[in-house]
């Protein structure tokens, strides 16, 4: 059997985070789930920072949309331990599984 290997360097290029684990809105700790909207746009479920991001294409910094960093909770607007998220097909609504409160929430984007 022979084998073609084949090298491309700079294919991989840090989109979000990268500047090791922490709080700020330049970092992520535990990142477990990440889907992209059609124009790029980048939700990531940051479970250990208990909150749900959004990374603007080409953004050097996070925005927290869901929850409050490192603050967990039982209502509506916080979460305990977000580990998934799925925009609907029209990307009006974010689906958030937040694991340590089990349940599913469901968030209208703007």
């Amino acid at each position: 059997m022979n084998l073609l290997q084949i090298h491309i360097p700079h294919l991989m290029t840090t989109v979000a985070g990268g500047y090791g684990i922490g709080l700020n809105s330049t970092q992520l700790y535990t990142s477990y789930d990440v889907c992209v909207s059609k124009a790029g746009d980048i939700y990531i479920a940051n479970k250990s920072n208990r909150r749900i991001q959004l990374w603007k294409v080409e953004a050097t910094t996070g925005i927290t949309i869901i929850g409050m960093t490192g603050i967990t909770g039982t209502n509506a607007t916080l979460l305990y331990g977000p580990s998934d998220v799925l925009l609907s097909a029209n990307e009006s609504f974010l689906y958030v599984s937040d694991n340590d409160n089990n349940r599913v929430q469901r968030y209208k984007l703007p």
